[in-house]
Protein backbone atom coordinates (compact mmCIF):
# COMPACT_ATOMS: atom_id res chain seq x y z
CA UNK A 1 0.00 0.00 0.00
CA UNK A 2 2.81 2.50 1.02
CA UNK A 3 3.98 1.96 -3.21
CA UNK A 4 0.48 2.96 -4.35
CA UNK A 5 0.82 6.09 -2.31
CA UNK A 6 4.29 6.84 -3.03
CA UNK A 7 2.88 6.63 -7.25
CA UNK A 8 -0.19 8.56 -6.43
CA UNK A 9 2.05 11.70 -5.05
CA UNK A 10 4.28 10.97 -8.04
CA UNK A 11 1.84 11.36 -10.56
CA UNK A 12 0.13 14.52 -8.73
CA UNK A 13 3.92 15.93 -9.02
CA UNK A 14 4.25 15.13 -12.46
CA UNK A 15 1.01 16.58 -13.28
CA UNK A 16 1.69 20.01 -11.20
CA UNK A 17 4.92 19.71 -13.14
CA UNK A 18 3.24 19.59 -16.42
CA UNK A 19 0.28 22.13 -15.50
CA UNK A 20 2.95 24.71 -14.47
CA UNK A 21 5.31 23.86 -17.66
CA UNK A 22 2.18 24.47 -19.62
CA UNK A 23 0.88 27.95 -17.93
CA UNK A 24 4.50 29.03 -18.36
CA UNK A 25 4.25 28.35 -21.95
CA UNK A 26 1.29 30.04 -22.50
CA UNK A 27 2.02 32.95 -20.68
CA UNK A 28 5.28 33.28 -22.58
CA UNK A 29 3.24 32.95 -25.59
CA UNK A 30 1.30 35.74 -25.01
CA UNK A 31 3.71 38.44 -24.47
CA UNK A 32 4.69 40.49 -26.78
CA UNK A 33 8.08 42.62 -27.59
CA UNK A 34 7.68 46.03 -29.33
CA UNK A 35 8.20 45.94 -32.85
CA UNK A 36 11.57 47.99 -33.67
CA UNK A 37 11.21 51.19 -35.14
CA UNK A 38 11.86 51.57 -38.19
CA UNK A 39 12.51 55.30 -38.92
CA UNK A 40 10.59 57.18 -41.86
CA UNK A 41 11.93 58.13 -44.71
CA UNK A 42 13.75 61.46 -44.18
CA UNK A 43 12.99 61.40 -40.26
CA UNK A 44 16.46 59.95 -39.68
CA UNK A 45 17.84 60.91 -36.11
CA UNK A 46 20.67 63.69 -36.50
CA UNK A 47 24.26 62.75 -34.98
CA UNK A 48 25.31 64.92 -32.18
CA UNK A 49 27.18 68.01 -33.08
CA UNK A 50 31.12 68.18 -32.35
CA UNK A 51 32.07 71.64 -30.56
CA UNK A 52 32.46 74.17 -33.12
CA UNK A 53 31.37 72.60 -36.08
CA UNK A 54 28.49 74.09 -38.36
CA UNK A 55 25.26 72.50 -38.62
CA UNK A 56 24.17 70.67 -41.81
CA UNK A 57 20.34 71.21 -42.40
CA UNK A 58 19.26 67.60 -43.27
CA UNK A 59 15.71 68.62 -44.22
CA UNK A 60 16.52 70.89 -47.00
CA UNK A 61 17.67 67.21 -49.19
CA UNK A 62 13.42 65.96 -48.83
CA UNK A 63 12.74 69.82 -49.50
CA UNK A 64 14.90 69.60 -52.51
CA UNK A 65 13.49 66.36 -53.33
CA UNK A 66 10.34 68.06 -53.74
CA UNK A 67 11.18 70.93 -55.45
CA UNK A 68 12.38 68.69 -58.02
CA UNK A 69 9.37 67.12 -58.66
CA UNK A 70 7.27 70.42 -58.71
CA UNK A 71 9.35 71.02 -61.79
CA UNK A 72 7.83 68.10 -62.94
CA UNK A 73 4.01 66.41 -63.37
CA UNK A 74 3.18 63.35 -62.49
CA UNK A 75 1.14 61.20 -64.60
CA UNK A 76 -1.51 58.17 -62.97
CA UNK A 77 -4.72 57.25 -61.91
CA UNK A 78 -6.47 59.08 -58.93
CA UNK A 79 -8.87 57.15 -56.82
CA UNK A 80 -10.84 58.77 -54.24
CA UNK A 81 -11.23 57.90 -49.69
CA UNK A 82 -14.82 55.61 -48.97
CA UNK A 83 -17.21 57.41 -47.47
CA UNK A 84 -17.10 55.02 -44.25
CA UNK A 85 -13.37 56.85 -43.55
CA UNK A 86 -14.92 60.09 -42.85
CA UNK A 87 -13.51 61.02 -39.15
CA UNK A 88 -10.55 58.48 -39.36
CA UNK A 89 -7.18 59.58 -38.57
CA UNK A 90 -4.64 60.65 -41.66
CA UNK A 91 -1.21 59.95 -41.69
CA UNK A 92 -0.68 63.62 -40.29
CA UNK A 93 -2.76 62.95 -37.53
CA UNK A 94 -5.71 65.24 -38.50
CA UNK A 95 -9.38 63.56 -38.97
CA UNK A 96 -10.41 62.57 -42.49
CA UNK A 97 -12.66 65.26 -43.77
CA UNK A 98 -15.38 64.21 -46.84
CA UNK A 99 -15.66 67.96 -47.65
CA UNK A 100 -12.45 69.35 -46.92
CA UNK A 101 -10.28 69.52 -50.04
CA UNK A 102 -7.39 67.08 -49.23
CA UNK A 103 -5.75 63.71 -50.80
CA UNK A 104 -2.96 61.27 -49.53
CA UNK A 105 0.29 61.13 -51.66
CA UNK A 106 2.96 58.40 -51.05
CA UNK A 107 6.19 60.50 -51.00
CA UNK A 108 5.00 64.59 -51.23
CA UNK A 109 5.73 66.31 -47.75
CA UNK A 110 2.03 66.95 -45.65
CA UNK A 111 0.88 70.47 -46.58
CA UNK A 112 2.16 69.62 -50.22
CA UNK A 113 -0.58 71.72 -51.97
CA UNK A 114 -1.13 70.00 -55.52
CA UNK A 115 -3.21 71.22 -58.73
CA UNK A 116 -4.88 67.44 -60.54
CA UNK A 117 -5.84 67.82 -63.37
CA UNK A 118 -8.51 64.97 -64.83
CA UNK A 119 -7.38 64.54 -68.19
CA UNK A 120 -9.83 63.08 -70.02
CA UNK A 121 -11.75 66.17 -69.00
CA UNK A 122 -9.69 68.87 -68.32
CA UNK A 123 -11.22 69.41 -64.89
CA UNK A 124 -8.56 70.38 -62.22
CA UNK A 125 -9.28 70.64 -58.47
CA UNK A 126 -6.31 72.54 -55.88
CA UNK A 127 -5.79 70.03 -52.90
CA UNK A 128 -3.57 69.58 -50.08
CA UNK A 129 -1.41 66.38 -48.99
CA UNK A 130 -2.24 65.57 -45.70
CA UNK A 131 -2.21 61.67 -45.96
CA UNK A 132 -0.44 58.59 -47.63
CA UNK A 133 -1.61 56.35 -50.42
CA UNK A 134 -2.60 54.92 -52.13
CA UNK A 135 -1.64 51.62 -51.95
CA UNK A 136 -3.22 49.95 -54.63
CA UNK A 137 -0.66 50.09 -57.90
CA UNK A 138 -1.10 52.39 -60.57
CA UNK A 139 -2.67 54.49 -58.09
CA UNK A 140 -1.02 58.03 -57.72
CA UNK A 141 -3.16 59.95 -55.41
CA UNK A 142 -6.13 59.35 -53.17
CA UNK A 143 -8.61 62.74 -53.20
CA UNK A 144 -11.25 63.49 -50.74
CA UNK A 145 -14.67 63.24 -51.51
CA UNK A 146 -14.88 66.80 -52.20
CA UNK A 147 -12.24 67.12 -54.58
CA UNK A 148 -13.91 63.93 -56.94
CA UNK A 149 -16.78 65.29 -57.05
CA UNK A 150 -15.22 68.81 -58.53
CA UNK A 151 -13.37 66.28 -60.57
CA UNK A 152 -16.85 64.67 -61.30
CA UNK A 153 -15.15 61.58 -60.85
CA UNK A 154 -17.08 59.79 -58.10
CA UNK A 155 -18.99 57.48 -60.95
CA UNK A 156 -16.33 56.13 -62.67
CA UNK A 157 -14.13 55.62 -59.21
CA UNK A 158 -10.69 56.20 -60.34
CA UNK A 159 -9.68 58.33 -63.48
CA UNK A 160 -6.07 59.75 -65.74
CA UNK A 161 -5.03 63.04 -63.79
CA UNK A 162 -2.10 64.87 -64.00
CA UNK A 163 -0.57 66.60 -60.56
CA UNK A 164 1.29 69.28 -60.26
CA UNK A 165 2.91 71.21 -57.06
CA UNK A 166 1.61 74.78 -56.36
CA UNK A 167 2.97 75.25 -53.07
CA UNK A 168 5.45 73.25 -50.71
CA UNK A 169 4.77 73.77 -47.03
CA UNK A 170 6.68 76.98 -45.76
CA UNK A 171 8.12 75.23 -42.96
CA UNK A 172 7.72 71.17 -43.31
CA UNK A 173 5.33 69.76 -40.26
CA UNK A 174 3.56 72.95 -39.50
CA UNK A 175 2.03 73.31 -42.44
CA UNK A 176 -2.52 73.55 -42.63
CA UNK A 177 -3.02 70.02 -43.61
CA UNK A 178 -6.72 70.74 -44.06
CA UNK A 179 -8.42 71.48 -40.90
Amino acid sequence: MPDLAKRRRTANLHRRLALGLLLAALVAGCSSQRPAMRPQPGAQAEPAAEPGAEATPRAKTSRRAAQKRQRKAELGEASFYHPSLEGNLTASGVPYRAEALTCAHRTLPFGTHLRVTRLDEARSVSVVVNDRGPFVAGRIIDLSMAAARKLGMVEKGHVPVRLEVTRLPSKPGRAALGR
